[in-house]
């Protein structure tokens, strides 16, 4: 599989789609796929480097590509996810949180991926920045503790 050239100025999708909330009824999300700096973790079953980066992303950049994807977006819901984890300071410059947090604020509910294994100073000083519902989602493709191993995936049940 070869990588894309992607610019870090851009998202690389773009995807506007209404989720179930959980109480029955649908809510309009975008869902925006951040290019970004490679994931260090290195999963076995993962190709999403794919579509990231080779070096570090710029300062700026995501600001920029948020901005892009939601032009026309009339979600609720934000979903922003980079092939990597939103706490890796390569992937997702801490410089650019306050800016970040600011289309964030927008959205009842926002969702970055993350491992459990990074930033957790950075991860409490976004939350600082942060007015609306936040989570994190983390890519888990198993729980059977054989597999999980198997996937190198860098975590347990316990970091779950």
């Amino acid at each position: 599989m070869n990588r894309e050239q992607l610019s870090a100025y851009e998202p690389y999708l773009v995807v506007h789609e209404a989720e179930p909330d959980g109480r029955g009824n649908q809510v309009e999300t975008t869902t925006v796929f951040l290019t970004a700096s490679t994931c260090p973790v290195g999963c076995n079953m993962c190709d999403l480097h794919l579509n990231t980066l080779t070096g570090t992303t710029p300062p700026g950049a995501i600001t920029q590509q948020i901005d892009k994807a939601l032009k026309d977006s009339k979600a609720a819901w934000l979903k922003l996810y980079n092939s990597g984890n939103f706490f890796d300071p390569r992937s997702i410059p801490p410089v650019d949180y306050p800016a970040i947090s600011q289309r964030c604020n927008q959205f009842e509910r926002v969702i970055v991926e993350n491992h459990p294994r990074f930033g957790k100073h950075r991860l409490r000083s976004f939350l600082d920045l942060i007015t609306c519902r936040f989570e994190i989602a983390v890519g888990l493709e198993t729980v059977q503790p054989r597999w999980l191993n198997r996937l190198e995936k860098q975590l347990s049940l316990i970091h779950i």
